[in-house]
């Protein structure tokens, strides 16, 4: 492994700027060993371990969702291929699975530095708790690695000296460090995190994420009693809380309008902690394509991991009337007015009287067909007026010929067309002139929809389909029209590709997609299937050693570092 070294004075160089429970503020000429040690420095300490999360999930998000059924490798095209979608070039010296592992590494240590000066700081009523967030960030740390590598080292200790050996920890062992931390934190948490403490680590926290270990865990040992925990911890989170929101109103498009009851856990933004307009984070940026950009006053977008087709075609899957499904409308924008702004600034009247750079009819409205009728209708439109229809993707299933040139056409970039419908799920219309990093609303970590359709999925890998069934419909039932014949399962539809599908109308966009598909055994099945980006080329996933892709390799520069012990994983030797 690449040398760790937590050396005393690195931790002045930890994420500043941050108000709230992330401000960190030392003000004075104290030496960082006697400031960590008063209540005040050692609660800079623990903020720096949360603002680790950002730098796992602020801007980089390759790692969690590319190479997916719902997601394409977008500006890339015509570009250098991303490794991360493509598997075939995936190899040990990446250097976006590099970075990855570093990051989670490093924000570990920051961890460990709460866990170590917590021995001989000042006691405070706080402190219990601070210690007991510290190690849910640690174990919540290496739960994204133990799904990215599989075994990893175990590093439970500060040092302030470099380490250049460690033994790799087998996958069993770090399952069971990160569930028996995260079981011990009770009683030493909040129960819920509210007003100046929202965001912080509280025990529906802690409940929701050790469904998510014992359900991931459970996939590999095939153990009932995990599920069962999984099932158990799932209903715990979710606490009797009924999802009364409707899915706009629970992504109510405003800074902070849609911290709501349904939110478990969020990495924390807001223009106060930013230290520029454009410092905030990209995800509104990643699931759209160019829209003029900035100096025209439209949201700018990267672009970087457009919605397949396929994820388009899921919000008409299992319903009889796609019309009937708030959530695509909700997701897209499938108008794009000569200020992209618009959207959110102008009444429904004055949107009639603006002018459209491009409008994107689906194949299940009238107006498909008839495009002309609509653009009679809409005078403003007449001029210049560039309509792009997203079609009937048929059954990608069966018809990957016409799926891939679809798709194909779909996915070019352009900074003056307009190839496929913008995300607007989390857009962050208080930002007046977007930029790549330009969005201040905090980044859902856990949901309570989330939760609902994780007990669904322990509840099937108990065979016990029918006790899932009120779990998958109440996430149905908010978003789907009432009168709509399908807009209720029962237990002879609910299956673990129903639960993807679910996952995807309901969690586009979330950070999570890589994890759900390698979970559930039908990473290489539905990335195949689906995302024309590997062509329906299964080989793409077997490395020279003829094994499957379902881990990221180790990076050779951690392997090097550590001297050989740390050994490489199938599909890269």
């Amino acid at each position: 492994m690449k040398k760790i070294a937590y050396a005393l004075a690195a931790l002045a160089l930890l994420l500043t700027g941050c108000n709230g429970f992330l401000e960190e503020d030392n003000r004075s000429n104290t030496n960082s060993e006697d400031y960590y040690k008063t209540p005040e420095g050692f609660a800079t300490l623990v903020n720096a371990a949360y603002a680790s999360l950002r730098d796992i999930y602020g801007d980089k998000p390759t790692i969690l969702l590319a190479g997916t059924d719902l997601y394409l490798e977008g500006r890339a095209r015509g570009h250098t291929e991303s490794p991360l979608g493509m598997y075939k070039t995936l190899e040990p010296t990446d250097g976006t699975v590099l970075e990855f592992y570093e990051t989670c590494y490093q924000a570990i240590g920051r961890a460990n530095a709460v866990l170590y000066y917590g021995k001989n700081t000042e006691t405070t009523n706080q402190l219990p708790r601070q210690l007991a967030e510290a190690r849910f960030l640690r174990a919540f740390f290496y739960f994204h690695l133990v799904q990215q590598f599989g075994g990893v080292p175990l590093v439970k200790e500060m040092t302030d000296r470099p380490i250049l050996e460690f033994d790799r920890n087998t996958e069993a062992e770090v399952y069971n460090f990160i569930i028996t931390e995260m079981e011990s934190l009770k009683g030493d948490l909040l129960e819920r995190s509210t007003g100046d403490d929202y965001g912080r680590v509280d025990q529906r926290t802690v409940n929701h994420f050790l469904a998510k270990v014992y359900l991931t865990r459970g996939w590999i040992t095939s153990d009932p009693e995990d599920y069962r925990k999984a099932k158990d911890y799932g209903i715990a989170a979710i606490d009797g809380q009924t999802l009364n929101l409707s899915f706009g109103e629970a992504y109510k498009a405003t800074a902070y309008g849609y911290r709501n009851e349904e939110v478990i856990w969020s990495v924390i933004y807001s223009p106060q902690s930013m230290e520029t307009t454009t410092s905030g984070n990209s995800q509104a940026s990643h699931f759209g394509g160019y829209l003029d950009g900035s100096p025209a006053g439209n949201k700018s977008t990267d672009g970087s991991l457009p919605p397949t087709l396929f994820a388009h075609y899921l919000f008409t899957k299992d319903i009889a009337d796609p019309n009937h499904d708030s959530r695509y409308d909700l997701t897209f924008m499938k108008y794009v007015y000569d200020k992209s702004l618009c959207f959110y600034t102008k009444t429904d009247e004055e949107l009639r009287n603006t002018r459209i750079l491009a409008y994107y009819p689906t194949w299940w409205n009238p107006d498909y067909n008839d495009v002309d009728g609509w653009r009679a209708q809409n005078p403003a439109q007449r001029t210049g007026t560039f309509v792009r229809q997203i079609g009937d993707p048929g059954n990608p299933e069966t018809d990957l010929a016409a799926f891939q040139r679809a798709s194909d056409e779909y996915t070019i970039n352009s900074n003056s067309n307009y190839y496929y419908p913008t995300f607007r799920k989390f857009d962050c219309p208080e930002v007046t002139v977007f930029s790549n990093k330009g969005s201040f609303r905090d980044i859902d970590i856990a949901r309570l929809n989330d939760t609902y359709l994780t007990v669904a999925e322990a509840f099937i890998q108990l065979n016990q389909p029918g006790e899932a069934v009120p779990y998958i419909n109440a996430v149905r039932e908010r978003s789907i029209d009432a009168g709509d014949p399908k807009c209720r399962i029962d237990a002879s539809q609910a299956t673990v590709d129903f639960i993807l599908d679910e996952r995807a109308r309901e969690l586009l966009g979330h950070y999570d997609r890589w994890y759900d598909l390698k979970r559930t055994g039908k990473l290489i099945e539905r990335t195949v299937k689906y995302n024309p980006d590997l062509e329906g080329d299964a080989t793409r996933f077997v490395g020279q050693d003829g094994m499957n892709k379902i881990l990221r390799p180790i990076p050779q520069a951690a392997i090097d570092a550590n001297k050989g012990k740390t050994s490489q994983n199938p599909g890269y030797l």
